[in-house]
């Protein structure tokens, strides 16, 4: 008897608590079960009517429709996809919202000894099981509906693994969309943004993949291609569930956490890794396009990664301090991943110019137009040039002029209300000069982020950013300093956490 208590116990410490508690939640609820219900009668009804039609049969009635297994399978995967994309992503994403709004996060995460990290695995977990048990339920139909001819077995489970795989990423969608804080007016923008992701998603879904059953998945699997575009798309997709993942556990954590820590590190690995997929590619497609657009995700990330980071918070925590490595070697480098707006500066910058770089020398290296060489990477850097110089001059403002009164929280928001009086200003100011012509237009757009996509004025947006960036980096230069000075183990500084 003790034994079996010991194995009981060793089986049962490893299962995820929220887990448990989703589980038991969603067996116990009518909900789930009348859905559940609802879908197998459905189902069984709908198998009925299209065995007692006449679309076994071909046009003349003379012969078996060849067609008609392909035909049942679509109808099923199409009730199948709607209602995994809509319903689990929603009734995962709705509850774990309103267990925010409500303070039950405040118990999970202080009164208790679960993690952040273990909530939204929890979560996560609990929605794939429950798309699992949907799956279940109408894996039998389908596969039934080979018996019917016009549909092979590899092409029914190969759908049925993309749709799984899709419907994965859509719950991990709705989990960080539940993370995000904000007043319930923003909650329902967010809540409506979902939805409208999911309307289009669907039927983008049900088209791509019924046009491959169409042509029979299996016939390729003997091909290299396939396996090699299905294995990239998969990790791809595997990569952006991480970081979601990783950004939703950032917003729960406490404000004195390492938050940074994890989401920096995870985007630089998927950096890494995306170079050598694009590298990869480029060798066995030879082309070099794909390296473009490598480069151009890469610096908008970046870019958007500055705005995150300008809104951290300048003091770090007594609990990040703690953590803060003695060794002079080491420092520079946690300074760039850990916690603070100055670091997340330094590393955007490390990671954009190392980008451009790499893009530059590959498409080099692959022999590529060197005229469009200059042209893609110049647009590159001027972009993050505006970019960082916008974050920079909305800190400076937020410190000197506002002098604190205004949350730090609010400085992308003064970089982006910078970035559209750049663009629109030049307009209005030519309207009331009434002198509105392409060159003026052109002439004016100097401080126009949107503008270094026109290549015949990169010599004057090189001179005019350079030279803004120099000046709001020596501005800068006290803040830095400051920042860097006070990155010390707790022991010899004497922050007070915040």
């Amino acid at each position: 008897m003790n034994l079996l208590n010991k194995m009981k116990d060793f089986f049962q410490d490893p299962i995820n608590p929220i887990v448990l508690k989703e589980l038991r939640q969603a067996v116990r609820s009518k909900f789930v079960t009348g859905a559940l219900m609802l879908f197998l009668c459905v189902l069984l009804i709908t198998f009925w009517i299209y065995l007692g039609s006449n679309e076994l049969m071909n046009i003349h009635k003379s012969s078996l429709n060849m067609r008609a297994g392909k035909n049942l399978f679509q109808i099923f995967f199409g009730m199948l996809s709607y209602i995994c994309i809509f319903f689990i992503p929603i009734y995962t994403g709705v509850r774990f919202a309103s267990e925010r709004a409500s303070g039950t996060k405040t118990d999970l995460l202080f009164t208790t000894t679960i993690s952040p990290n273990t909530i939204i695995r929890g979560k996560l977990i609990a929605g794939i099981i429950i798309t699992i048990l949907l799956f279940s339920a109408c894996m039998p139909f389908m596969v039934f509906t080979y018996l019917l001819r016009g549909i092979d077995i590899p092409s029914i489970f190969i759908t049925l693994i993309i749709l799984f795989f899709l419907v994965t990423f859509c719950i991990q969608v709705a989990l960080f969309l539940a993370c995000i804080p904000g007043s319930r007016t923003m909650k329902v923008l967010i809540a409506l943004v979902g939805l409208l992701g999911c309307f289009i998603l669907a039927p983008v879904t049900l088209a791509v993949l019924f046009e491959h059953t169409s042509r029979g998945i299996g016939s390729k699997f003997q091909t290299q291609e396939f396996w090699i575009a299905f294995i990239n798309y998969f990790l791809l997709g595997s990569m952006i569930i991480y970081l979601l993942y990783r950004f939703s556990i950032a917003i729960i954590s406490p404000p004195a956490a390492n938050r940074a820590l994890p989401i920096r590190l995870s985007i630089t690995m998927s950096w890494l890794l995306t170079c050598v997929a694009a590298f990869y590619w480029v060798f066995t497609s030879s082309d070099q396009d794909i390296l473009f657009v490598w480069g151009f995700i890469s610096i908008f990330a970046f870019s958007f990664a500055l705005l995150v980071a300008s809104g951290e918070n300048d003091s770090l925590s007594i609990r990040v301090l703690k953590s803060v490595p003695h060794s002079f070697l080491l420092r520079p480098v946690s300074f760039i991943f850990y916690n603070g707006p100055a670091g997340g500066i330094f590393w955007a910058v490390i990671m954009a110019l190392s980008t451009i770089l790499i893009t530059k020398l590959g498409l080099e290296l692959y022999g590529y137009d060197p005229s469009k060489i200059t042209e893609s990477t110049m647009i590159m850097f001027l972009f993050f040039v505006y970019v960082y110089n916008y974050i920079l001059t909305s800190i400076l403002i937020q410190r000197k002029i506002f002098r604190g009164k205004i949350s730090r929280k609010t400085r992308w928001i003064i970089a982006l209300s910078l970035m559209s009086l750049g663009a629109i200003l030049p307009v209005f100011a030519a309207f009331f000069m009434g002198n509105i012509t392409r060159d003026i237009m052109t002439e004016w757009q100097y401080a126009n982020i949107f503008s270094v996509f026109d290549d015949s004025t990169h010599h004057k947006h090189i001179y005019f950013a350079g030279l803004w960036a120099i000046i709001i980096t020596f501005f800068s230069l006290p803040w830095f300093y400051c920042q860097t000075k006070n990155f010390r183990p707790f022991k010899t500084n004497k922050i007070n956490e915040q």
